[in-house]
């Protein structure tokens, strides 16, 4: 608490600083940018360099969702709110802190891309990303890709793309203390400065989050407490936009670096018999840091640039282990580095990208025994991409715009493990085309895409208590379509889509003997559904509504025999129907937002037994915040109650969610 004392000391003198240095800078400084206009005016095509409230994608459903100054405050985390986006399933695992993935479509987690700045973030152990990692005061907006990505920089990515971006663009300097307290022992502290320097843009922000997590929960008309699912997090984030000119042509340049450390408990699974603590401990610090560059040649020219690296080590302590298996703990390590170069041509109505990339994966596994001696696994891999990409844009008519793009890339990648080497070479392979009509502000859409998914480590080489991986695993193969039509007027949105996501030579986990599980390619899935969203209906001047629902009808389409009762059945905890609803109330002074997330019933076996599945739920949540300006400081007072009416739910069998909890946040911004 010392530290977090003498940290607040040092940034409140920061806070009465800053703004004098930064005004003083700015009046002496000549901070024109790119076009004579710092970075607003120079917009190319699919590239952003204009920030924009809304951008939705040429020939697809992908579009960026803007974080709002009240979720910013709340300080909830990305997966809770994608939760509430159509086509999204969040799968947590508990309460704050907690492990949170996401669903698209009813593929799973290993599946959707997450990427920061141009760089990938899945772990490389099993390629899925914690969406409890970063909260929304961290970014700046969402950009949400459900169907096929048409962007060179996301090459390898076949299940859906989510893009976090943390750079904010403010002319002014600012500075933000925030404190927040809630239920179950929850503390937030977070500060923020934002500004202008030298023709950069900055973003410095430190975050602090703990919580006991010690609720109460019911399972089996049972009641217990939840125990070892505290959580310890400290975050550093630094975000730096800087634009320029050489030679009188402009230059951007991103970077961001991130240092993370959190500690937390793993609760055990809770079962009819079973509501003690595990005692399972884990520790995880990550480094990350990316740079993405973009060089205008000409103005019908410029270069793309990127580099970098992450770093991610984890600790776990698991007395079970020492129980089955004689093991003290496992310590992973995950390194990479990531690099990519791509020339952008812009003439007329034709648009051209090529480039290479390549990521280095390193993963090292220490297993540390009770007799004090250590055994270790490393597997690394190469990833080569050769990409092409060519949009072209033509006029019909007065009213009408045709769109249409093609994207291929060549890949190489070569897994190390040991010294078994095996290699794997295939093409991705996407084509989209729309209409747009002007004059009555409907836009429809069509795309197809071929990709492959390669075993990750943890199916090829991480065995464990019930698992034993299988080294003779084959790529999945993977064809995305979705197709849609979409109505705009003013911030008013309307929009249906359909899609299918269908996967052959599905690597699924069967058992081989008792308690024993191992992954073969002997599955496919096929998913195909519905999305209808309605955002920014106003029914008057202060109130807005949005309102979306997903049908996803996502089965397994294999049979292993003919006592398979798995087949055509859907998926495990994908719900097939969806749907969020959110009332929003604006003024100068007040803001109140209720919305509500419900999930249709997820079945935990593939022969959906009713008998093992979870139950319909739906879950609200409030918050009101009040704005006040005294002076030069800004404050916001923020109540928000999460599972307004206190149901008992699991999104995950035996991973009990937590009841109603307050949360109150106050912040300062001067």
């Amino acid at each position: 608490m010392k530290k977090i004392t003498y940290i607040i000391l040092v940034f409140i003198f920061i806070l009465k600083n800053s703004h004098a240095i930064n005004l003083g800078l700015a009046a002496i400084l000549d901070t024109t940018g790119i076009k004579n206009d710092t970075i607003k005016t120079y917009t190319t095509k699919e590239i952003l360099i204009q920030d924009r409230t809304k951008f939705f994608d040429n020939i697809s459903s992908g579009f960026i969702k803007r974080i709002t100054s009240t979720e910013q405050i709340t300080s909830t985390s990305i997966g809770n709110l994608l939760a509430s986006k159509p086509g999204i399933f969040t799968k947590s695992y508990g309460s704050e802190g907690s492990l949170q993935t996401i669903s698209i479509r009813g593929s799973g987690s290993e599946y959707t891309s997450v990427f920061i700045n141009g760089i990938n973030y899945n772990n490389s152990l099993n390629g899925v990303f914690d969406f409890s990692k970063f909260s929304a005061d961290e970014i700046n907006e969402i950009v949400i890709k459900k169907g096929n990505d048409f962007e060179p920089l996301n090459s390898n990515s076949f299940g859906g793309v989510i893009e976090l971006n943390p750079f904010e663009k403010n002319d002014s300097s600012s500075s933000v203390i925030k404190l927040q307290t809630g239920s179950f022992g929850y503390q937030g502290l977070q500060l923020k400065s934002t500004g202008l320097i030298l023709n950069t843009y900055y973003r410095i922000q430190f975050s602090h989050k703990s919580a006991k997590n010690n609720y109460e929960y019911t399972f089996n008309n049972e009641t217990g407490v939840r125990k070892n699912s505290d959580v310890n997090q400290n975050t550093i984030n630094l975000a730096f936009v800087n634009s320029f000119e050489i030679f009188n042509q402009p230059v951007r340049i991103n970077s961001f670096l991130n240092l993370m450390d959190k500690k937390l408990g793993l609760p055990n699974f809770v079962s009819s018999n079973r509501h003690n603590d595990s005692g399972t401990r884990e520790q995880e610090k990550s480094l990350s840091y990316s740079l993405n560059s973009k060089v205008f040649v000409a103005d019908w020219i410029y270069i793309n640039g990127i580099f970098g690296v992450n770093q991610n080590h984890l600790n776990i302590d698991d007395p079970l282990l020492t129980i089955n298996l004689r093991t003290k703990s496992f310590n992973l390590r995950d390194n990479s580095i990531s690099s990519k170069f791509f020339i952008n041509f812009v003439s007329g109505k034709l648009f051209l990208t090529s480039g290479l990339s390549g990521i280095y994966e390193n993963f090292d596994k220490n297993e540390f025994k009770e007799n004090q001696t250590s055994s270790s696994e490393n597997f690394y891999r190469k990833t080569f991409s050769a990409n092409f990409k060519v949009s072209f844009e033509e006029i019909l008519s007065r009213d009408l715009l045709l769109n249409s793009s093609f994207f291929v890339s060549y890949n190489s990648i070569s897994n190390y493990y040991q010294s078994t080497l095996k290699r794997y070479e295939f093409p991705n392979i996407r084509i989209g085309l729309s209409i747009k009509s002007s004059q009555h502000n409907i836009f429809t859409f069509a795309n197809a895409g071929t990709g492959i998914r390669i075993p990750n480590f943890y199916e090829y080489s991480f065995s464990k208590l019930t698992s034993l991986s299988n080294k003779e695993l084959e790529p999945e193969k993977i064809l995305n379509y979705e197709t849609g039509i979409r109505f705009e007027k003013g911030e008013l949105l309307i929009e249906l889509i359909y899609f299918t996501f269908d996967v052959q030579n599905k690597i699924i986990w069967i058992p081989q003997r008792v308690a024993f599980f191992s992954p073969v390619n002997s599955g496919r899935i096929k998913s195909s559904g519905i999305e209808f969203n309605l955002e920014n209906l106003k029914l008057n001047k202060n109130f807005s509504v949005d309102l979306n629902y997903t049908f996803t009808n996502a089965l397994k389409k294999s049979r292993l025999g003919e006592t398979d009762n798995s087949y055509n059945k859907q998926i495990p905890y994908i719900p097939k129907h969806k749907a969020s609803m959110s009332l929003n109330f604006t003024s100068k002074l007040f803001e109140i937002t209720f919305n509500s997330n419900y999930y249709g019933r997820r079945f935990i076996t593939e022969d959906n037994d009713e008998l093992f599945s979870l139950d319909p739920v739906i879950i609200s949540n409030l918050s009101t915040t009040h704005h006040l300006n005294i002076n030069q400081l800004k404050f916001s007072f923020q109540l928000s109650i999460q599972n307004l009416f206190n149901t008992s739910y699991q999104l995950i069998q035996s991973f009990p969610m937590p009841g109603r909890e307050y949360r109150l946040t106050i912040q300062m911004e001067v």
